[in-house]
C-alpha cells in the first residue's frame, strides 16, 4: 500500500515540477528578459535558492509550518485566522511540493534565459516592424526557439523527481501514515531503518521502469514534434 502512495505521490510531484520548474520559469525568464534595468538582480535572486543546501531548505520550512510559532501561522493570526495544523495526512504532500519546486526554479530560469540571450536580435527587431506585440513575440518567436532547451529542462525535471529525498526527510519524515512519501524516501527507509535490501531494491526497480517509461515517452513526443517540423 505505501508503494502506491509513493507512485501516486511521485508522479504528482512530476506534475507539479513541469507547471512550476518549467512552466514558471519559462514566464519568468521571458518576463526578465523584456526588462530594460535589473537584469543581473532578478537573476541571482532567482538564482539563490540553488545555492542552499536542500537539507537548509527544508530545515527553514519545518519552521515555517510549525503549529505554535510557525510564520505561516503567525501570518494567518496576524490576518484574524485561526492557527493551522498544516502538515496534516491530506496536505503534506502538497506542503511538501512547495520547497521543492521553488528550489529549482531559478536553475532552469537560468537556462532559459541563457538559450534566449542567444535568440538573434534582428528577428525581434523584425516582428516589432510588422507590428508584433509583447505577447505575440513570446508566443511566435521566443518559445518556438527555445524548444531544444523546453526539451532538455523537461527530462532534467522528471529524472530529478526521483532524486528528492532530502526534504521529506527533514520536513515530513515520509508521514502523517506515509502519506508523504516518494518512492526515493520510502526506498530509503526499507533499506536503512527496516533493514529490508531486498524490499527496497525492489522499489529501486519500479523507480528505474517509471523513470525509463516518462522519459521514453518524452523522446517519442520530441522526436515526432521534430520530424513535423
Amino acid at each position: 500500500p505505501v508503494v502506491a502512495i509513493g507512485v501516486k505521490n511521485t508522479l504528482l510531484l512530476i506534475v507539479f515540477a513541469l507547471i512550476f520548474q518549467v512552466g514558471v520559469a519559462l514566464i519568468l525568464a521571458i518576463c526578465v528578459d523584456a526588462v530594460p534595468h535589473g537584469f543581473k538582480f532578478f537573476r541571482t535572486v532567482y538564482f539563490f535558492p540553488i545555492v542552499i543546501s536542500a537539507t537548509a531548505i527544508g530545515l527553514m520550512f519545518s519552521l515555517i509550518y510549525k503549529y505554535d510559532y510557525g510564520l505561516l501561522n503567525f501570518i494567518v493570526e496576524l490576518f484574524g485566522g485561526e492557527p493551522q495544523v498544516w502538515l496534516t495526512r491530506e496536505r503534506a504532500i502538497y506542503m511538501l511540493l512547495i520547497p521543492v519546486c521553488w528550489q529549482f526554479i531559478g536553475f532552469y530560469f537560468v537556462t532559459y534565459l541563457t538559450s534566449i540571450s542567444g535568440i538573434s536580435s534582428d528577428i525581434y527587431e523584425s516582428a516589432v516592424l510588422d507590428g508584433a506585440k509583447p505577447f505575440q513575440k513570446a508566443i511566435y518567436i521566443t518559445i518556438p526557439m527555445l524548444k531544444s532547451t523546453l526539451m532538455a529542462n523537461i527530462v532534467l525535471v522528471v529524472s530529478g523527481c526521483f532524486r528528492v529525498f532530502d526534504m521529506v526527510y527533514v520536513i515530513t519524515g515520509g508521514g502523517p501514515m506515509d502519506s508523504s512519501q516518494l518512492l526515493s524516501s520510502y526506498m530509503y527507509y526499507k533499506a536503512f531503518r527496516d533493514y529490508n535490501t531486498g524490499y527496497a531494491s525492489a522499489i529501486a526497480i519500479v523507480m528505474m521502469i517509471m523513470g525509463l517509461s516518462i522519459t521514453g515517452v518524452i523522446k517519442y513526443f520530441t522526436n515526432k514534434i521534430s520530424s513535423d517540423d
